[in-house]
């Protein structure tokens, strides 16, 4: 027993339903809804950058987007909107008002809006649907970074940071990755699962440390460690072929905003004209329920349950598995589900 002297403290922000799971744990509440930085979340759409007001309206357009240079091998030509039979180029432009620009490159805004944060001296966190999403994004930042360097110059102090990050990597079991041989010396580098767990340390301490400006990471990282950022980008709302979930895109947003080193956080969600309605579906859709793992059909969850207790004698008689079963938050959410005498659940 741990004694009464143990407290034991739940934080949760994308919780819903948390009267229901105080309750199963028989636990107090305590909900504030202040958030020291203040969170802005936003739409990237071809060179706009859009802002929700409501769900009613939809987006509306907050600033253009001035683009930088692309790297070298994301250079593409960007074309003109087809000019119609006797139309004049000033009805082309104002026929394709209001309309995203389609040629544009979102490696090319997705540099942009990096470039902008660290020449603020600000960090950015960059979420990509997967690994090799990750590192060829990585490398491309990498390389604009380069140019952004040869032309301002690196701070010393910065530069002496990256050589000990690099030299860190070394020295671990698998030696120094090639991407992040290349990336990390430009104030960039990923994060995944596919890293060991000796390279995830030397890149996130290089991140705290602001070796590393720009960090590459999948979704895993929103729920894990603790690297806010100034500003963060989703680069995409769908992932492993489906949308992106509520709760998953609440969690990438509430790593922006740093207290202590801005004002206000940033949360910029990068999609195309044709994903439009995914991405309102992200901004303005509601988190669900907490529901218990143990409805989970993929692992068959209250059937593992079962034969885990009894395997380990913990469970022996009908009753012990029915005290069991009580204790689980999957009954207490049955339970409350049952109708009562008037037909009404409770």
């Amino acid at each position: 027993a741990f004694g009464e002297s143990v407290q034991v403290v739940g934080m949760s922000a994308t919780l819903p339903n948390l009267p229901q799971v105080a309750d199963w744990l028989n636990a107090s509440i305590f909900v504030s809804d202040s958030r020291p930085i203040e969170l802005a979340t936003r739409v990237c759409v071809g060179s706009e950058l859009r802002q929700l007001n409501n769900c009613r309206t939809g987006l509306e357009k907050v600033r253009h987007i001035d683009s930088l240079s692309p790297p070298r091998q994301q250079q593409q030509q960007q074309q003109r909107p087809p000019q119609r039979q006797g139309e004049k180029s000033k009805d082309v432009e104002r026929r394709n008002q209001g309309k995203s620009d389609e040629n544009v490159d979102q490696s090319t805004m997705l540099a942009t809006l990096c470039l902008e944060t660290t020449r603020m001296n600000k960090s950015v966190l960059i979420f990509c649907p997967t690994k090799e999403w990750c590192e060829k994004c990585a490398s491309m930042l990498a390389e604009c970074f380069f140019k952004e360097e040869v032309e301002r110059g690196l701070n010393p102090t910065t530069a002496q940071l990256r050589r000990e990050a690099l030299a860190a990597l070394v020295k671990t079991p698998t030696g120094l990755d090639q991407v992040l041989h290349r990336s990390v010396w430009h104030g960039v580098a990923y994060h995944h699962s596919g890293l060991t767990t000796e390279e995830r340390c030397v890149v996130e301490d290089a991140y705290r440390s602001g070796a590393v400006a720009v960090l590459v990471c999948t979704s895993t990282l929103a729920a894990g460690v603790n690297l806010p950022a100034a500003r963060v980008i989703i680069r995409s709302p769908r992932v492993g072929g489906g949308l992106l979930s509520v709760q998953s895109f609440h969690q990438m947003c509430g790593r922006a905003g740093r207290l202590g080193q801005s004002t206000t956080g940033e949360a910029i969600l990068m999609a195309r004209d044709w994903e439009l309605p995914d991405a309102l579906q992200l901004v303005c859709g509601e988190l669900p329920p907490l529901e218990s793992a143990l409805l989970s059909t993929e692992c068959s969850g209250l059937e593992r349950l079962f034969l885990e207790m009894s395997s380990c004698a913990l469970a022996r008689k009908d009753s012990d598995f029915s005290q069991l079963l009580e204790c689980t938050f999957l009954w207490h959410q049955m339970v409350g589900r049952v109708p009562d005498e008037s037909g009404a659940t409770t």
